[in-house]
């Protein structure tokens, strides 16, 4: 038995030099493992296609630098000193399954090919390279982002430009073959007007100079390039027509999220009829011929066509922190204006110039009224027994939904949903999610974040029962999840919705690691407590709030591979060490399962009993993949040296186990830095590994979503999102 003198019942003087004598030995035991550590890394380069290269040595070299320091709240040491270089670490409480980000940390990094990570002499430089690598990654990626679109773009702006520029003469083209003027010969005092006779109709294209003929290619070209995008811009919202196609093969070559189309497209359309209509004013001003914005029918229609094109994009873009969502959404009702004008904006008589948008943006129009009623009459029901719970920050509703909705959408999706007793005239979009309990039972949560989301949320002071009326179910981009082997869904607060459909869907055909950053307590406590989270991935929770949480339900995960890290996370370090661990099966999530830690903790069992030293016993938890300080081994060796004198062996070996899994900690941390992680990811086959890897993202924070792109750029990684600005 090891036995060891009692600390506290020693007196004052001998407790002092004691203290001291251990401070000094301690203070040389740090200078050693600092050289030694400096040693190993000169001597040493990483390098995770080197077959000679000892992977273990290499694990054992890092977690020494992690177990050096107590992990347990209980054994910290005050007095103890910590290695210069190494990250200020707070007390972690091992068995909450909880952990803290380091503060301000220091990387000591090995050399990889001559280049130190930190702090080298070409470190700026490097990052100047590393930067201008991103941003030319950056333009590529957006370059080919809907290149068909921007094809489509291409070759109607090289049609119209060969009609508009080329000597070609009537019926295609309008220039003079000797001037290369656009005037009426017939009728000077018409073309004086600005007016020139085409094919029966009198059109305000008059080009009486070169300046003028510039501004008139201008203006026709953006025209051209803009009609791509709106028709695009009405497809996006054709729901019922996107659902189905969805379902078809068609569905295929079709764009995964339309409202990011919507936006690009919208983006253009202000932009190209901003420059066709300043175009045209610029030519008619210099001809003295304003009163033609308002004396022509292309002039109206075009004053319509600006003026209802600025008021529903200036509001969704510019303005969208200021004005309301109900409001900028009822701005965006004034397509009607801008489509009906657009109709009659070109006479059909200007073909081939033109002369075709009353009858392909007519067809549009109709064709979003038949859809929209589509939507209203089949694919709209009345639930009369929606439960909503009611949380501190938010709402749960739950609505057992038709066999019709089953079918749409049987995993996730997005519905929207009108209250009728808050307001009948409003419908708000949510992510669903199934109930775990009744897969027939669909979910949604309100967050109290904006004016109609805060009513109802006061209205609902308590659980109760109220009818409600569901309009979908939609395609949402996270239905992109299918075609990943291995999965990564990142979310911000109530973005946890849908990754809660995905995990559900393909927990038991695919790998899905969840990172999730959320500040709100009580909605971290209700998902954990009712929700389902997959355990053949990482599940990492980084708690950002103020509050603490409750320890009852910290205690309800322990020995599980779900991590509560409290601090934000450093995706462009979690996400290459996510795939690094599983990839290379040095940080393989499912090591941290239930029923492996019960067999490492028997396993350590059997070598507690063997053991003279509280080293070889973490150094053999290391082996096994687990992290256990060396003060938790030797209280374990105690435990278990007095536990085998008693009489019942079976319940004191029983207990033994137990001590040793609740301070058996986790041996792989993705959120912490990982040598030559970034490097692995970067050398994985482009074709073969880095295809089955897909990154999905739903939620409202732009820098987590900015640095999600810069990764899907710099390893070639998919990224799907699901956003929340409308």
């Amino acid at each position: 038995m090891n036995n060891r003198p009692d600390e506290a019942s020693a007196s004052g003087p001998k407790k002092k030099k004691k203290k001291k004598r251990q401070s000094r030995q301690e203070t040389q035991a740090t200078n050693q493992f600092s050289s030694e550590q400096n040693d190993r890394a000169q001597r040493v380069t990483f390098d995770p296609y080197n077959d000679d290269f000892d992977m273990g040595a290499r694990k054992t070299e890092e977690q020494q630098k992690t177990n050096y320091f107590p992990t347990t709240a209980s054994d910290q040491d005050p007095d103890q000193e910590q290695p210069s270089g190494y990250p200020e670490m707070i007390p972690i409480k091992r068995h909450y399954t909880t952990y803290k980000m380091p503060l301000a940390p220091t990387r000591r990094v090995q050399p990889v090919n001559g280049n130190s990570r930190g702090g080298n002499k070409n470190s700026k430089s490097s990052a100047c390279c590393n930067s201008l690598t991103y941003r030319m990654h950056s333009f590529k990626a957006g370059l080919f982002r809907f290149k068909w679109l921007k094809l489509t773009q291409l070759v109607l702006a090289t049609y119209i430009g060969i009609l508009t520029f080329v000597d070609m003469g009537p019926p295609g083209g309008l220039r003079d073959t000797e001037t290369g003027l656009i005037v009426d010969k017939a009728s000077p005092e018409r073309t004086a007007k600005g007016l020139i006779l085409v094919n029966g109709t009198e059109r305000a294209i008059v080009a009486a100079s070169l300046t003028q003929v510039a501004f008139i290619g201008i203006a026709r070209l953006s025209a051209w390039l803009m009609y791509p995008s709106l028709v695009m811009v009405f497809f996006s919202k054709f729901r019922a027509t996107v659902a189905f196609l969805s379902t078809t093969p068609i569905g295929m070559y079709m764009h995964s999220d339309s409202h990011e189309v919507h936006v690009y497209c919208g983006w253009s359309i202000l932009i190209l009829a901003s420059i066709h209509s300043l175009a045209h004013l610029a030519r008619w001003a210099e001809q003295g011929n304003l009163s033609l914005l308002f004396y022509h029918f292309s002039g109206l229609t075009g004053f319509f066509i600006i003026s209802s094109c600025l008021l529903i994009c200036i509001p969704m873009t510019l303005l969208r922190e200021r004005i309301k969502y109900e409001v900028r959404k009822a701005f965006h009702y004034l397509f009607i204006v801008f489509a009906l004008a657009l109709c009659f904006h070109t006479p059909t008589s200007a073909i081939p110039n033109g002369g075709f948008t009353f009858w392909v943006f007519g067809t549009l129009l109709a064709w979003y009224f038949l859809d929209f009623m589509f939507c209203q009459f089949f694919m709209t029901e009345k639930i009369e027994t929606t439960k909503f719970s009611v949380l501190p920050s938010g709402v749960r509703v739950t609505m057992d939904v038709s066999e019709r909705f089953q079918k749409m959408g049987p995993h996730g999706g997005i519905c929207y949903i009108c209250l009728p007793w808050v307001s009948k005239n409003q419908w708000h979009a949510f992510s669903l999610f199934e109930n775990p309990e009744n897969p027939a039972e669909r979910q949604v949560f309100i967050q109290k974040t904006g004016d109609w989301t805060t009513k109802v949320h006061q209205i609902l002071q308590r659980d109760t029962v109220r009818p409600a009326w569901i309009h979908g179910p939609f395609p949402s981009p996270y239905d992109n999840a299918i075609d990943y082997d291995n999965q990564i869904l990142v979310a911000s607060g109530i973005g946890i919705t849908p990754a809660l459909s995905v995990i559900r869907a393909h927990k038991n055909s695919r790998r899905i690691n969840l990172i999730w950053a959320v500040r709100d307590p009580y909605l971290l406590e209700f998902f954990l407590r009712h929700l389902y989270l997959d355990h053949q991935g990482w599940n990492l929770i980084f708690y950002t709030g103020k509050e603490k949480l409750e320890s009852g339900l910290i205690e309800s995960i322990a020995n599980t591979n779900i991590c509560i890290v409290e601090g934000r996370p450093k995706l462009d370090q979690v996400i290459p060490n996510i795939i690094f661990g599983i990839e290379s099966g040095n940080g393989l999530p499912e090591w941290y399962n239930e029923n492996t830690r019960a067999v490492a903790s028997e396993m350590l069992i059997d070598k507690l009993q063997h053991a003279d030293r509280p080293e070889d016993v973490s150094f053999y938890a290391q082996e096994l993949g687990f992290n256990l300080s060396e003060d938790a081994a030797d209280r374990s060796m105690r435990f278990s040296h007095q536990s085998s004198e008693r009489r019942d062996v079976d319940s004191s070996r029983r207990s033994a186990s137990e001590y040793v899994m609740q301070n058996l900690g986790i041996g792989f941390r993705p959120w912490e830095y990982h040598p030559g992680a970034e490097r692995y990811v970067q050398n994985l086959d482009q074709k073969m590994v880095i295809p089955t890897w897909g990154m999905l993202y739903c939620g409202g924070a732009k820098p987590v979503l900015n640095d999600l792109k810069r990764i899907s750029d710099e390893y070639h990684i998919g990224l799907h999102v699901e956003s929340f600005a409308w």
